[in-house]
């Protein structure tokens, strides 16, 4: 695993940086009080912080194979004895080293031997900030990657589940139109190989785009044209349809095959069920940063329903749950013997 004050080049300097004041303070310190010359006191503070800065660098690997422990108690005591280990380490070599260099200077000698404790704490607590720097480190990271797995586990859910969406969608439409290819094929054959054209270039359209691709409005729209014109084949002059989009909203974008279940919805339980002509209307329009498409038909209110009714409906209503983690942008509403669908589409990228 990268390390973490070099994961980053802005978080090494500000490490550096912050090393760079603390040697500063600790050498104004040491000249302000200790009978040295400046030239002991540059050289103890650059042999002993330099070590330590050195230290601090690996110290990182230990403690992190310390943590592996399950055990808390291992851990702690697996982390005490690289700190004790890394203390003694740090006191060692500095004091090896000075005394190389200024063994022969009395007034040195004396007054790191007085100060020998206060050194070995200072040096104690500024591994205990090293350490307690990484663990946060290593705390942040952990939470970060559990994020993201989590973000991760939420997509891959999300598509699986609009994937199930799309298998119960894409057969419930192609069944109905195969069975009505098959009427036409005795009552009317050339009607049957018009359906048979429009309904592949449908197809074709539907399989071409993923469930959670976003696409122009006008795409769309020139989708459920060829979708309304495979019904009207079956339905001739008992199917009217009509469809109001300015031209300024035909780039906006929309869900890939969100409107075909409502349209199929108003041929079902609209034109299956009325004997007379079933009018469908369609209204697009910019609202408060949202795209709202209105389908109005009108149907018989004494008709018994058919069954599976709402099935396609609630599939929209999930796949706009799912695409933008919001309720209420599907709403549908009976008046008048008409049904209104309404859609509210952000227009937001999906991530």
């Amino acid at each position: 695993m990268l390390h973490p004050l070099f994961s980053q080049t802005r978080i090494l300097l500000y490490y550096l940086s912050g090393w760079l004041i603390i040697a500063l303070m600790q050498g104004l310190v040491v000249y302000q009080m200790a009978p040295l010359s400046l030239a002991q006191v540059i050289g103890d503070t650059l042999i002993y912080n330099s070590i330590l800065l050195v230290l601090s660098f690996s110290f990182w690997f230990p403690l992190r194979y310390a943590d592996k422990t399950s055990h808390t108690l291992t851990q702690l005591g697996n982390n005490l004895s690289v700190y004790v280990i890394y203390l003694a380490i740090w006191m060692a070599a500095g004091w090896g080293i000075t005394r190389l260099l200024y063994g022969h200077e009395p007034d040195y000698v004396a007054f790191t031997t007085q100060i020998v404790w206060f050194r070995a704490l200072w040096g104690a607590i500024l591994l205990l900030l090293i350490a307690v720097l990484y663990h946060t480190f290593d705390y942040y990271r952990d939470l970060e990657e559990k994020k993201q797995q989590h973000e991760q586990m939420e997509r891959l859910i999300k598509e699986s589940e609009l994937k199930a969406l799309k298998s119960q969608l894409n057969p419930h439409f192609l069944f109905n139109s195969l069975n009505s290819i098959s009427s036409l094929t005795i009552t009317d054959p050339d009607g049957a190989r018009e359906m048979i054209h429009k309904l592949s270039d449908f197809m074709r359209y539907s399989l071409r785009h993923n469930d959670h691709s976003l696409l122009p409005l006008r795409d769309e729209l020139e989708s459920m044209h060829r979708y309304l014109d495979i019904e009207k084949v079956r339905f001739g002059s008992r199917l009217e349809s009509e469809i109001h989009a300015e031209a300024t909203l035909l780039d906006l974008q929309v869900p890939a095959m969100i409107l075909q279940p409502i349209y199929e919805n108003a041929v079902k339980h609209g034109v299956y069920e009325s004997i007379e002509p079933v009018h469908i209307r369609t209204y697009c329009r910019l609202h408060q940063g949202m795209l709202e498409i209105s389908v109005i038909n009108n149907y018989d209110p004494e008709a018994l329903p058919r069954k599976g009714e709402g099935v396609g409906l609630e599939n929209i209503r999930q796949r706009m749950r799912l695409l933008f983690q919001s309720d209420g942008l599907f709403q549908v509403s009976r008046e008048n013997n008409h049904f209104e669908a309404t859609l509210r589409i952000p227009q937001t990228t999906l991530a």
